[in-house]
């Protein structure tokens, strides 16, 4: 018997029956999003294609936003590098989940968070990103924590319109919104595709640093904290 790793994120024992059927659901909520009745108790804020856009917040009830937490942890399978980012509880930084929604099915996410520290990051040639300023602006606003569509529905512009609507409720232009660092190379890519110029980065100075093309000027370790 060999152990396969599968890009849903899930590594399982090929030949064995109870792996075998594990990795069957997993790679499924991984392909066409994890089936989440609880969502459909949710507000619904508009659609995309025909696929309602439902918000999450500190309002909904505590045993919805655990139930719906589980895309969240699909989406951290396949990229598990990067923290889940959202597990139902009401925090200080004011979550809220734009979930799309097909049916009874989350085939997307966008997840947004308060924070209080902005670098000013800028894109540089070949997709790299630079530091602009030395210090980190000091404000309450709003980011973008995490971005997620089912492997079924990708290529089809939903992420970014999802975003739009994210935005739009948050009463604020797409391009105003900052983004949490570091980026996976899909999230790279559609940063820079509604912010082609200069953005905000938020996280800690080692998120940072694995962000940027150079090192941060003598200083900036103390400008950021988690």
């Amino acid at each position: 018997m060999t152990t396969d790793a599968c890009i849903c994120g899930f590594s399982y024992v090929r030949g064995l029956a109870e792996d075998e059927a594990l990795h069957r659901k997993i790679h499924s909520e991984y392909f066409i999003g994890p089936s989440v009745p609880s969502v459909l108790k949710t507000p619904v804020l508009g659609e995309i294609d025909g696929y309602a856009v439902h918000v999450v917040d500190g309002r909904s009830p505590f045993d919805t936003r655990r139930k719906i937490a589980h895309v969240a942890m699909v989406a951290h399978r396949s990229m598990s590098a990067y923290p889940a980012g959202y597990d139902g509880t009401v925090t200080e930084d004011n979550q809220r989940l734009y979930v799309l929604v097909e049916r009874r099915r989350v085939i997307g996410f966008v997840l947004s968070a308060r924070d209080t520290r902005f670098w000013r990051l800028r894109w540089s040639e070949g997709g790299l990103v630079e530091l602009l300023d030395r210090n980190a602006s000091i404000h309450v606003g709003h980011k973008i924590g995490r971005v997620w569509i089912a492997a079924k529905f990708q290529r089809r512009g939903l992420a970014k319109r999802l975003l739009l609507v994210a935005s739009a409720h948050l009463g604020m232009g797409i391009s105003e919104m900052a983004w949490e660092v570091p980026f996976t190379a899909s999230g790279s890519a559609l940063v820079r595709s509604v912010s082609p110029s200069t953005f905000f980065g938020c996280g800690d100075i080692q998120a940072v640093r694995d962000t940027i093309s150079i090192e941060p000027p003598p200083g900036a370790a103390s400008q950021v904290r988690r």
